[in-house]
């Protein structure tokens, strides 16, 4: 068996330990200076002041959504239904055809009366040539008094027979107008209630017509807001359909006098609705205005809204801060901040997408 010297086993261990260091060298993570300098560079950013101004307050009501007209529209003759013009739905003008009857048998009756109307025309003027000739007869002596009167009662007679057969003739021409339905007023038809084929009688309900332009919002006012209500007042309304929409309106009708158990009144405002979004029996929440009151402000461009989460960028002496604040209302460009910043302070605007907290601001 070999054997090796002390000398020879010295060295090779100290081969081995330095091969052994040089890896752990090479493996290492090293620190990269470009990472450091990048983290480090400023970001540009441009800052205001937060402003205490006078921002609008509102009191916040729900209500519900009515049309301004609703009309059962029915029958005025009878006759069977020859078409239906419209359906649910349907958007019609004022003056519309909505449904055609038969009228061949007004027709008839038309013609009837209008025959009737020259027969007692012919039998009026009649009547009165004789009771011209009456009267020269009465004067000359030739006439006696019973008979002079019995000729003039004919004549009152013949009149009033031919006036009324004139009245029976327009009513009949009136019928002849009536097959034809047409809509009292623009809106729409929530309702169909008849079909073709079918006979209806005067007084049977053939469609629902609700006027929806202009709508009206009904709302119960609480007895403590009363003072900051009246005709004319602006309110301003959403509804889910729409939840990023604001629609304008004005109270045009109030209650004499609020309710017994509930202590509210019921106000009913007008709203314009020349895109027929707003539809009678949408729930509504609605905003009453109230004096105004001075807040911190801040340009709206400098938050960003992610769901129910507010943040804004605070300058601390140059270092960005990361505020969470709680908004208020909204006065065309500036928004109220009701928790998070204080007056003094000032804020990034627009809001950095790039910025993160504790990022320094490059100087100007």
């Amino acid at each position: 068996m070999r054997t090796w010297a002390a000398p020879t086993l010295f060295l090779l261990a100290c081969a081995l330990g330095t091969s052994a260091a040089g890896c752990a060298k090479k493996t290492a993570p090293q620190d990269d200076p470009a990472d450091k300098r990048a983290e480090a560079k400023p970001i540009s950013a441009t800052t205001v002041p937060v402003a205490i101004r006078p921002m609008p307050r509102y009191v916040t009501l729900t209500g519900s959504l009515v049309a301004d007209r609703k009309s059962a529209v029915a029958a005025d003759v009878s006759g069977k239904v020859l078409s239906v013009r419209v359906d649910r739905g349907s958007v019609v003008k004022a003056g519309q055809v909505l449904l055609v009857l038969d009228k061949r048998s007004a027709s008839i009756r038309s013609r009837e009366a209008a025959a009737n109307v020259e027969l007692a025309r012919s039998q009026a003027a009649l009547a009165r040539d004789e009771c011209a000739r009456a009267d020269g007869l009465l004067a000359s002596g030739a006439l006696g008094k019973a008979e002079y009167e019995r000729i003039k009662t004919q004549c009152q007679t013949s009149a009033s027979s031919f006036e009324a057969a004139q009245a029976r003739r327009e009513a009949a021409i009136q019928s002849v107008g009536d097959a034809v339905i047409k809509a009292p007023f623009a809106g729409i038809v929530s309702e169909r209630l008849v079909n073709v084929g079918e006979y209806v009688q005067p007084q049977t309900q053939v469609v629902q017509l609700v006027a929806a332009d202009p709508i009206r919002l009904q709302l119960n006012v609480p007895e403590a807001h009363l003072a900051n209500v009246g005709l004319n007042t602006p309110v301003e309304l959403s509804v889910a359909a729409f939840p990023d929409t604001w629609f304008q309106g004005t109270i045009q009708y109030m209650s004499a006098a609020l309710r017994e158990r509930s202590r509210d009144l019921l106000v009913e405002a007008v709203v314009p609705n020349p895109e027929q979004k707003l539809r009678p029996g949408m729930f509504a929440l609605a905003r009453l205005p109230l004096p105004k009151a001075e807040a911190p402000v801040v340009p709206h461009a400098s938050v960003k809204v992610e769901g129910e989460l507010v943040r804004l960028f605070v300058d601390k002496s140059g270092t960005l801060e990361e505020r969470i604040v709680e908004l208020g209302a909204r006065d065309g460009d500036v928004v109220e901040i009701r928790k998070g910043v204080t007056r003094g302070e000032s804020v990034v605007s627009p809001f950095p997408l790039e910025a993160k907290d504790g990022a320094r601001i490059a100087a100007r």
